[in-house]
């Protein structure tokens, strides 16, 4: 048993790292704290507990996937037990060394010999689609805490000698480090965006036989093709599109279609009495979740849009109209 750490390293939303006794009450200031676990780091925040909500309704969208083309549970379970392990790995997992030509062999081969063998294939398809969230979930997780964390790091190699109060910047390796990290964020963001729909696709137009290997309905449907979805006007649910998921999807396409937030990514550290006392980031100017633009131009920053301040209320609303939206799947179907 390992000794029980009275500190826990807390990194503040103005960029500053601090020891504390306990983790702060939810109500408190937004803050990421280490919580040292058997020798494995482990990141906890203000409001994290929608995580643990998210990842329960996740595994009953698991089931909901299979009553709709298993209507025996039973059954489905029992046929399992015999289903090779292809069928649940090849093409997915890297520790199935399967080529596409012996997979295809071996799907031919059984496609006799067990039952339901293109329904299980086929529900193992769209069950992936939710582990890809998962996943995309846990990547949003990961860049936005360790967002917070590493520029608590940044320091400046020549220090101010004098007591002036001021601000200065940094742009280096560090700087496109934490760049790399906002940018990585909305771009797992919005790919959600793209497999709900998918998801949603597959639960209104499901197939209702299976007499070969079939593709799954969903795969050439994108975000953009959420206008065929009876759910696109579901209040609370991702598609409505707040100003939360406008601001996702333009920052995704400002980093995915130009390569980049800022000419050059900076880090603004500000001092008083010679202290450091925040550090920080910006993101372009915006309005109503659209970036403000003229002609090429779109990173303007006379707003002051600090991705500290920024990042932790718009990670909290999206995750809950994420929720909202697979909450709502799993009361209609």
């Amino acid at each position: 048993m390992s000794e029980f750490v009275n500190e826990m390293k807390t990194y503040l939303k103005n960029g500053i790292c601090k020891d504390a006794d306990i983790f702060p009450d939810y109500t408190t200031e937004f803050c990421v704290q280490t919580m040292p676990n058997y020798g494995v780091e482990k990141y906890l925040y203000t409001g994290d507990s929608i995580k643990y909500e998210l990842d329960s309704e996740l595994v009953l969208l698991y089931d909901k996937f299979r009553d709709l083309l298993f209507k025996d549970t039973d059954e489905y379970y029992s046929e399992l037990k015999i289903m090779p392990i292809f069928v649940q790995e090849a093409g997915y997992d890297s520790d199935c060394v399967l080529d596409k030509d012996m997979f295809l062999k071996l799907v031919n081969e059984y496609k006799d010999k067990v039952p339901n063998l293109y329904k299980h294939l086929y529900l193992v398809d769209i069950q992936f689609l939710i582990a890809t969230v998962q996943n995309l979930l846990e990547g949003m997780d990961y860049s936005f805490t360790n967002y917070f964390v590493q520029i608590s790091n940044i320091e400046l190699e020549n220090h101010l000698t004098d007591e002036k109060d001021t601000v200065l910047m940094l742009s280096s390796q560090d700087s496109g480090y934490l760049s790399s990290l906002v940018e990585s964020y909305f771009t797992k963001a919005y790919s959600i965006l793209d497999i709900l729909t998918k998801i949603c696709y597959e639960f209104e137009y499901k197939y209702d036989s299976f007499e070969n290997f079939k593709k799954t309905k969903s795969a050439n449907i994108l975000w953009g093709d959420r206008k065929k979805l009876s759910i696109k006007d579901e209040t609370g649910t991702v598609f409505i599109r707040s100003d939360t998921i406008k601001l996702v999807e333009s920052l995704r396409h400002e980093v995915v279609h130009n390569g980049s937030l800022e000419q050059n990514p900076k880090v603004y550290i500000s001092f008083k009495s010679n202290e450091i006392v925040e550090r920080f980031m910006l993101l372009p100017d915006y309005v109503d979740g659209n970036l403000s633009t003229v002609k090429n131009r779109k990173h303007f920053f006379s707003d002051g849009n600090k991705v500290n301040d920024l990042l932790p209320e718009l990670h909290i609303a999206y995750l809950k109209e994420i929720l909202s939206t697979i909450k709502f799947l799993n009361t209609k179907y």
